[in-house]
């Protein structure tokens, strides 16, 4: 009995027509698997694009910050060592810089001698800081 709805010519058809359509939905399956492949591929070639952009950007602006520091430390002002004036000029810098949240002078040890926003007679000692550790 079975056999006989296999005889008939709409299965038959109908055979010829899921079998045919199979290998093109397979190709449309493989295709799509592939541009989201990459599409993926483009987009973190994107990433790594932008990422590296970022990374010269920052790097430019350290330098150019590094820069300005080190025109700022051959100031007679600042050789003087003294913490007034030095303080002074410090707070003037800043005003001209405006992307330095602070400017400050230390000693070695991490004394604060001079600073932009110090008030007068206050002084602040940063040596455990890792920061300025790592910078001496």
């Amino acid at each position: 009995m079975a056999w006989r709805r296999l005889e008939s010519l709409r299965t038959r058809l109908l055979w010829l027509v899921g079998l045919t359509l199979a290998p093109v939905l397979a190709l449309h399956v493989v295709s799509a698997v592939e541009k989201q492949r990459s599409a993926r591929a483009a987009v973190d070639q994107c990433l790594h694009s932008i990422a590296d952009l970022a990374a010269g950007n920052a790097r430019s602006l350290l330098e150019n910050y590094a820069n300005i520091l080190r025109g700022v430390t051959w100031l007679a002002v600042i050789k003087s060592g003294d913490p007034e004036e030095a303080s002074r000029l410090l707070t003037n810098a800043l005003a001209a810089f405006p992307s330095f949240q602070d400017m400050v002078l230390t000693r070695p040890d991490g004394t604060v001698t001079a600073a932009s926003g110090l008030p007068h007679g206050t002084t602040r000692a940063l040596g455990d800081r890792l920061w300025l550790r790592q910078a001496l």
